[in-house]
């Protein structure tokens, strides 16, 4: 099992990149304050969602794809939210843009693979979730690290 990662502690280092101009993030399609950074550490999808304003990141959600099991992938959800702006119900907030915006970009990359081959199946929304970490399926036939 992968080590853990302080989510806190991504939060900042994000906040450290961006004011050094090391990274850059994509401005997310539905939600204007939300920005997404898609990269491949260790050779795991990673999707890094940010809420900033006024440059300072807000909060985080981070999807990494897992182990899939045939055709569902499995992603691991954390998040993280700066302590001084806590009990606001941003943690709850960026977990819902965050999934809204990828099922936004996995409806995008459907249709195009829909118009390109024929055929692509739906999503399986997630269950119960609870605590900082949960996971949710999302089920295609279309190649899912094509995010």
């Amino acid at each position: 099992m992968p080590k853990k990662t302080n989510l806190m502690d991504a939060l900042k280092y994000l906040q450290k990149a961006l004011d050094a101009g090391t990274v850059r993030m994509q401005r997310c399609e539905i939600y204007p304050n939300l920005r997404v950074l898609v990269d491949e550490p260790n050779g795991d999808l990673r999707l890094t969602y940010a809420k900033v304003i006024a440059g300072t990141v807000q909060s985080i959600a981070v999807f990494v794809l897992t182990k899939s099991v045939g055709r569902v992938g499995r992603f691991s959800l954390g998040f993280a939210v700066k302590k001084s702006i806590r009990g606001r119900g941003l943690a709850k907030e960026i977990v819902v843009q965050s999934i809204n915006e990828l099922f936004e970009r996995h409806d995008q990359k459907r249709d195009a693979e829909i118009l390109r081959t024929g055929g692509c199946s739906g999503i399986q929304y997630p269950g119960e979730s609870g605590g900082q970490a949960s996971a949710f399926r999302l089920s295609r036939t279309c190649n899912i690290a094509g995010f």
